[in-house]
C-alpha cells in the first residue's frame, strides 16, 4: 500500500471541499474563509498550498479535464485517430457542461476571471494540429492563434447561451455545434 504524506492529504482535501463550494455556491462567492471552515484547516493552509483561489480553480478545472480523458480513453479504447478522440472527450465535456448546471456556473464564472481562455488555450490549439497533420493543412503562428482564440470565444457563447435557455438546446446539438466550428475554424 502506497501511504501519502499528510500535505497531500490536505492537498486533495483542499480540492475536494473547493470543487463542492464552487459547484454548489459559486466560485465567486466562496472565500478562504469558506473552504477553511468547511475542512476544518487554518486559512493559511490553503494559501500555502495554492498561491490564490483562481490557481485552485484552475487545478479543479485540469482535474475536470484530466478525468475526462481517462474516462474517454477507456471507453473508446485505441482504434480512433487523435482527433477523433479529441473530438469525442469535447463532445463529452459539452455533455457534462451541459447536464450539469453547478459545472457550467463554474465555468462561466472562470469565464469571468478569463480562466477559461488561459486553461483552454493550448487544449484547443493541441486538437486543432492534429486536425490540421491528419488533413496535410499547414498552420502558421499566428493562424493557429487566431483559430484557437476563435473558437475558445465559441466555447464560451455557448456557454451563456445554454445557461440562459437550458431547455432550447439538445445535448447533441451543442456538442455537434462545437466540434463542427472547430472543424470550420480551420
Amino acid at each position: 500500500m502506497v501511504r501519502r504524506a499528510s500535505g497531500e492529504k490536505k492537498k486533495d482535501l483542499i480540492i475536494s471541499v473547493s470543487k463542492s463550494l464552487f459547484y454548489e455556491k459559486g466560485y465567486a462567492a466562496t472565500t478562504y474563509e469558506d473552504i477553511s471552515n468547511l475542512a476544518d484547516i487554518p486559512a493559511s493552509s490553503i494559501a500555502y498550498h495554492f498561491s490564490s483561489k483562481r490557481n485552485l480553480a484552475a487545478v479543479i478545472q485540469e482535474e475536470f479535464q484530466r478525468q475526462n480523458k481517462v474516462y474517454m480513453e477507456k471507453l473508446i479504447g485505441d482504434g480512433f485517430s487523435n482527433t477523433v478522440k479529441m473530438a469525442l472527450e469535447i463532445m463529452n465535456m459539452w455533455k457534462k457542461y451541459f447536464e450539469n448546471g453547478h459545472l457550467r456556473r463554474f465555468m462561466l464564472e472562470l469565464d469571468a476571471e478569463h480562466e477559461l481562455v488561459n486553461y483552454s488555450f493550448d487544449v484547443v490549439k493541441l486538437f486543432f494540429g492534429y486536425v490540421a497533420a491528419e488533413h496535410g493543412i499547414k498552420f502558421e503562428g499566428s493562424e493557429s492563434d487566431f483559430a484557437t482564440v476563435t473558437q475558445i470565444g465559441t466555447t464560451q457563447e455557448l456557454l451563456v447561451l445554454i445557461s440562459n435557455r437550458p431547455a432550447q438546446y439538445s445535448c447533441r446539438e451543442v456538442a455537434r455545434y462545437s466540434v463542427s466550428t472547430f472543424c470550420k475554424l480551420l
